[in-house]
């Protein structure tokens, strides 16, 4: 029972701390907390428990609470003070009259799986009539602090040292041992995977062995959670914007601690290629060569996924894909639109020699193709506007007949999105550029092309800001809002599928969401952008009857 009593308040505080972050108005708003006293860092660092793999914080409770009552409002709501889930995870009342509004805070966690209680840190007025009020409570006093358990054998100890340095910069923020706190779930994951793969539905995964993928998937979390040392995240929610950032350090000897600096000469450059109204835009400046080598090892642990694929066909498969990284320069771009009729993008690369990179990434592309169950890549040579061109037709056909044989609706959504499972590339270049643009409708490779171009989104330009400086840098910028209307086309006269529900799924509101990703050595930025006001309204929506 303890567990389902605390679980809740870890559950929320996580959910608000990692499901992600403004966009496209005037420059935002940064929150910067307020000077912490170091005194009261050195105190509660003395509290954390020995076991914690978890801490969560915030600079006060006066800021956690407007960040939650802002927050509340977007969608109609009104946020209690976070001092009831800290009193309800005690079974107790804790006295708001003995408590400091405007000192840090915290609330640390043991790993998964041992003591489901939490330990809060809380700054007070009197901590003898706090303590006073409390029963059943394991206490423990530094200076202005209380930590507060109802773990009886809580012992101060200060495992993690989380706090040796102020809160990261936010409303509320969190420091984790990742893999201390999910190693106790992977028997359990393990478990459940045979399930879960029973579960699939025929044919949805094509070609792949769902119970293969699900392990796969699995090893991937938790062997990468071991790679990680530590992650520290702020987290803030200002002018209708819900902003995460913050920093992931890799145990020394990661092959993602080794990457060499990318060479970004051309980054804005080619940034500024981008067409900023289009649903989604992704930028990437990294030595995509050396992350292909360094990433190597767990994608040849995928072999099982494919059933009918060889080992050494995977081991050519990843050959090829470290010569079209070492074909191509630091930098590319994409940009695109999704729909119903499915996906259509347009990239920018850097190739001093185009013909060999489209070459080689023909042939890479149909090697993938073997993998995954698909036919044949052809390509077409001809010229565009005075320039080389070449027309890529992949043929995916093989894939789609045994994707949806044994449920009609996997089988509707697919051919809705893949039409016939022929897709058309066109590629052209020029000045050391290749660009390539297609998708699953004849007209997608000339509708990309021709998009109009310029004006990336300052949201995307902003998490560019925040990784200067890093040796690898990724951002994807993503309209929610036009993904949730193309749900809603696609379940539009499935089974069982209530029409008025799909119709709410429709949305006119941008639901623009940033995450943005970039390493120097052993350190890395991460960081996301949620712009709320859409999601509020199609949340209204969706609730109303």
């Amino acid at each position: 029972m303890a567990a389902k009593r605390t679980r809740p308040l870890a559950v929320a505080l996580l959910t608000l701390a990692l499901c992600a972050c403004g966009d496209e108005a005037a420059e935002p708003r940064r929150f910067s907390a307020p000077p912490a006293d170091p005194a009261d860092l050195e105190a509660m660092r003395r509290l954390v428990p020995t076991d914690a793999a978890l801490v969560m914080g915030a600079p006060s409770l006066a800021v956690a609470d407007q960040a939650l009552a802002d927050m509340s409002a977007l969608f109609g709501g009104r946020a209690p003070s976070l001092l009831q889930p800290l009193a309800a995870a005690l079974q107790g009342t804790l006295f708001e009259r003995f408590i400091d509004h405007d000192r840090p805070l915290l609330v640390a966690l043991a790993p998964s799986g041992t003591s489901a209680e939490p330990v809060i840190v809380l700054p007070v007025t009197d901590a003898a009539a706090l303590r006073a009020g409390l029963e059943g409570v394991t206490i423990h006093e530094d200076g202005r602090y209380l930590g507060l358990s109802r773990d009886p054998t809580y012992t101060p100890g200060n495992a993690l040292a989380p706090l040796t340095a102020p809160l990261p910069d936010g409303q509320l923020a969190l420091r984790a041992d990742l893999a201390s706190m999910l190693a106790p779930l992977r028997p359990m994951a393990e478990l459940m995977v045979p399930s879960m793969a029973a579960q699939a539905p025929a044919g949805s995964m094509g070609g792949m062995d769902p119970a293969a993928l699900m392990s796969a998937y699995v090893r991937f979390v938790f062997d990468g959670a071991q790679a990680v040392d530590s992650i520290e995240l702020g987290l803030s929610m200002l002018d209708g914007s819900l902003d995460v950032s913050g920093q992931v350090d890799v145990v020394p000897g990661s092959p993602l601690a080794d990457i060499p600096a990318a060479q970004c000469d051309t980054l804005d450059e080619m940034v500024a290629w981008l067409d900023g109204g289009a649903a989604m835009q992704m930028v990437c400046a990294i030595d995509a060569g050396a992350f292909a080598q360094a990433t190597r090892g767990w994608m040849l642990e995928t072999v099982d996924v494919w059933p009918d694929t060889s080992e050494d066909a995977l081991i050519e498969y990843l050959a090829t894909l470290e010569v079209v990284s070492r074909r191509c320069g630091h930098v590319f771009v994409m940009d695109g639109e999704f729909s119903p009729g499915g996906i259509d993008c347009a990239y920018l690369f850097e190739a001093d020699d185009a013909d060999a990179f489209v070459d080689t990434l023909s042939v890479f592309m149909q090697q993938g193709l073997e993998v995954i169950g698909g036919r044949a890549v052809e390509l077409i040579k001809s010229s565009r506007d005075g320039r080389p061109s070449t027309e890529l037709v992949v043929d995916m056909s093989a894939m789609l007949e045994s994707s949806g044989d044994d449920d009609p609706a996997v089988d509707q959504i697919l051919r809705q999105m893949y039409g016939d499972g022929v897709m058309r590339y066109v590629t052209t270049a020029g000045d050391g550029r290749v660009v390539m643009a297609g998708g699953t409708r004849s007209e997608s490779a000339s509708a990309r092309l021709d998009a109009p171009r310029g004006n990336p989104p300052q949201s995307l330009l902003r998490a560019l800001d925040q990784l200067d400086g890093m040796h690898t840098r990724a951002v994807m910028r993503m309209d929610y809002g036009r993904m949730f209307t193309t749900i809603a086309g696609l379940m539009q006269g499935m089974p069982d599928m209530q029409p008025e529900l799909v119709e709410r799924l429709r949305t006119e509101h941008e639901i623009p969401l940033t995450l943005w990703v970039g390493g120097l050595g052993r350190r890395w930025r991460v960081g996301s952008s949620l712009d709320l006001a859409g999601l509020a309204e199609l949340i209204k929506s969706l609730q109303a009857r």
